[in-house]
């Protein structure tokens, strides 16, 4: 999806932005609370992360913790705004679920717009790097 939205964005010169989300907090449950308690949590949080989601706008897990959102035609401080927002959302969050009222779910977030010269990955890892750059609020 990215690989095609780069082409369009080119094409039609319209801004491309992602959001980049991470559960800081992941080995803290797992530790604490159980396996299971972590996938709780990663569901809880793709449940935030696709209700966020706008039409034409694309989201996926990319991996143990991290969830990656496409925006098309989204400049950056509109992508900047939505990520403040999920991560308020997602932070906010408290678990309804017997035996992990204490557990915390915390997110990091960072956004970046497309640059011409990127690739996918290029656009991807440097948004990834400025997520995990962050120490926890």
């Amino acid at each position: 999806w990215l690989k095609e939205e780069i082409v369009t964005s080119r094409r039609v010169q319209s801004p491309l932005s992602i959001v980049f989300v991470q559960a800081c907090r992941l080995k803290d449950i797992n530790d604490k609370f159980g396996y299971a308690a972590g996938n709780i949590a990663l569901r809880h949080l793709g449940r935030i992360v696709s209700s966020s989601i706008g039409e034409g706008e694309v989201g996926a897990r990319f991996g143990g913790g991290e969830f990656v959102v496409g925006l098309p035609a989204c400049p950056e401080e509109h992508a900047k705004n939505w990520a403040e927002q999920l991560k308020r959302r997602a932070n906010a969050f408290r678990f309804e679920e017997e035996g992990l009222e204490q557990a915390e779910l915390r997110v990091n977030v960072a956004f970046g717009a497309f640059e011409g010269d990127e690739t996918a990955q290029d656009l991807l890892e440097r948004v990834r790097r400025l997520a995990t750059a962050q120490t926890e609020d």
